[in-house]
């Protein structure tokens, strides 16, 4: 949650990053995985939540997500990257077509 005093956000830039072992998926570490997706998914989602809640009942306000190429694309040794990219990919499209009409951007 954002505190009272932040209130007025008008922009929010999510460029978390993080690059765990990249390794062969048979391989893959269940806690780097996690490590992963909740770095840049999860994190990206909640800091959009939450500055959300202060630009609707404003009605404007702007959200960039970062992402990467491999959001798009495949690398080898690199499922848990890709996903996590591609999932603020994916995100970033919903939340721009949810909340256009409340005069944010994404």
């Amino acid at each position: 949650s954002i505190p009272d005093e932040f209130s007025e956000i008008d922009v929010l830039v999510n460029n978390a990053g993080l690059a765990l072992g990249m390794e062969p998926a048979s391989k893959a570490d269940l806690n780097d995985w996690d490590q992963m997706i909740d770095t840049h998914a999860k994190g990206t989602f909640l800091c959009c939540q939450a500055a959300l809640a202060h630009m609707v009942p404003r009605g404007k306000g702007a959200i960039v997500n970062m992402s990467s190429d491999f959001a798009v694309m495949a690398v080898p040794d690199g499922a848990a990257y890709c996903a996590a990219k591609s999932a603020i990919y994916s995100m970033t499209k919903s939340l721009a077509l949810e909340f256009a009409g409340n005069g944010i951007t994404d």
